[in-house]
């Protein structure tokens, strides 16, 4: 497992609240760690739990990951109560679907980790890969046993069950691995297709949004060195219009002013401006909608094939192996430099000055073929 020190978390990409709670998790996180005494004996999880927690923070592409996972619970266990702690930034994630979870707790309510720590669970589970914050918690919640990844020794001696961790595997698998205390293999899925479902409503509302044969180019991403450039963007708008379809930009609203460059630079009526404009569940509908859903690593692109549609998806400082998407329809474009991934548990440590020659440097040419023969 990589190891990461005070300069690789001063120097990760990333908003600056989410380096703050790293900075935390670092200095206050591994001291507690190192303080608390390991399990002498570990619990056994219920064989036949009846209440489960499950915490997930983190971005929307993690949660998306989760729901395959959530929804075969329900499967194999129709009865069980399963209650979610997430955060703002992928709790819709979780409400805009029926079923994942009973009752939805967030980090940043006081009222509701209140309640959430009156609870009591036959076992708690931290989907969390690295940091200590969560696996802390997990030792405060009054459960029966805990089980989370066995990333790093002061980690795992926090949980009852530590689970190994696969770095080279697709992280569904792992997400599953982490719950085949409860989950038989035949519930594993291979892919996120089709997870995620649209109400009638939003169905309704896209179609009268965008035409079907649009074609979304999505711009935003979690860190800048995995977003496409203004030319890039450019580029794949023009060639949408001169194949006939109507090109949709979408994003959060960390890439607001850089669409307005681009709509600028362009001047074209027939492009349609969506970004910073949606919920993430009208997000979604408008990407199935769409005929096509080109965009960086990014939790967008999760959710893009998690609703179904086809994806042609970049990788450059994200690892391909453990967060590409799966299925043969979705298309993935990388140019494997030897610097690349650079982006492990979230740290982003870039050695190319700036320059993100893996996303920016990419022949969009490559992409501009795959993009005709999905709509001869």
């Amino acid at each position: 497992m990589p190891s990461f020190g005070l300069r690789d978390v001063i120097l990760s990409s990333g908003p600056l609240r989410i380096k703050t709670l790293k900075l935390i998790d670092f200095f206050l996180g591994t001291l507690i760690a190192w303080l608390i005494p390991g399990k002498k004996h570990q619990r056994k999880p219920s064989s036949v739990p009846s209440r489960i927690l499950v915490i997930r923070p983190g971005g929307i592409g993690d949660a998306v990951l989760l729901l395959p996972v959530l929804k075969a619970l329900r499967a194999q266990h129709p009865e069980l109560t399963v209650d979610i702690l997430c955060e703002k930034r992928n709790v819709e994630v979780f409400r805009t679907q029926r079923g994942p979870g009973d009752q939805i707790f967030l980090y940043h309510s006081w009222r509701d980790m209140t309640t959430l720590l009156k609870q009591h669970y036959d076992i708690v589970f931290d989907t969390e890969q690295w940091h200590y914050l969560t696996a802390l918690l997990v030792s405060i919640i009054p459960s029966d046993a805990t089980i989370g990844f066995d990333t790093r020794p002061l980690r795992a001696k926090l949980f009852d069950q530590a689970v190994p961790y696969d770095t080279n595997a697709y992280e569904l698998t792992n997400f599953f691995g982490l719950f085949s205390t409860l989950l038989n293999k035949d519930h594993a899925v291979v892919n996120i297709d089709h997870y995620f479902n649209i109400s009638n409503e939003l169905h309704t509302w896209a179609k009268a949004k965008i035409p079907a044969s649009s074609i979304i180019i999505a711009l935003g991403a979690s860190t800048p060195e995995r977003r496409f450039s203004t030319e890039q963007v450019i580029l794949l708008a023009e060639h949408v219009l001169s194949v006939g379809r109507t090109p949709v930009l979408l994003g959060g609203n960390d890439v607001v002013s850089h669409t307005a460059q681009i709509m600028q630079r362009m001047n074209r009526p027939y492009i349609i401006d969506l970004v910073g404009k949606t919920s993430l569940e009208e997000s979604a509908a408008l990407i199935e909608r769409s005929a096509l859903y080109i965009g960086p690593d990014s939790g967008l692109s999760h959710l893009a094939c998690a609703v179904g549609t086809k994806v042609i998806v970049f990788f450059g400082p994200g690892d391909a192996k453990q967060w590409a998407p799966r299925g043969e329809k979705h298309i993935v474009i990388t140019r494997h430099l030897p610097c690349s991934p650079c982006t492990r548990f979230g740290y982003s440590l870039s050695t190319c000055r700036g320059r993100y020659d893996c996303v920016r440097a990419i022949d969009m040419n490559i992409v501009l073929k795959e993009i005709l023969p999905c709509h001869d």
